[in-house]
């Protein structure tokens, strides 16, 4: 079983510098499930229900995470000292972190 989230969208106004965040449109949901890896066919919110998937809560926060050079730098030689490829997930993988793909 596969979940879509709805892209976000960033438009900046070249006169005042600002950022518009939006997501979806109003009303419309912003995330769907779906049983192909494609997200063609939208699983039904009453089956949805019937099987217990997870509802998603929708928020969007504004702040800034940031990570000196410095500070890649030593994760990735912690890595590498453990014998793993700091370009792979495989660390993470590990660790047993959650992972993402970004499409």
């Amino acid at each position: 079983i596969f979940m879509f989230i709805t892209p976000v969208s960033l438009n900046q106004c070249p006169e005042s510098g600002s950022t518009e965040v939006s997501w979806g449109q109003h009303g419309e949901n912003y995330y769907f499930w779906s049983f192909d890896p494609d997200g063609s066919t939208q699983i039904s919110q009453r089956v949805c229900d019937l099987i217990g998937l997870p509802k998603h809560k929708v928020e969007i926060g504004v702040g800034s995470l940031c990570c000196f050079n410095h500070q890649f730098k030593a994760i990735q030689q912690v890595q590498k000292f453990f014998g793993y490829d700091p370009s792979t997930q495989d660390f993470a993988k590990a660790c047993g972190l959650p992972l993402i793909e970004v499409i």
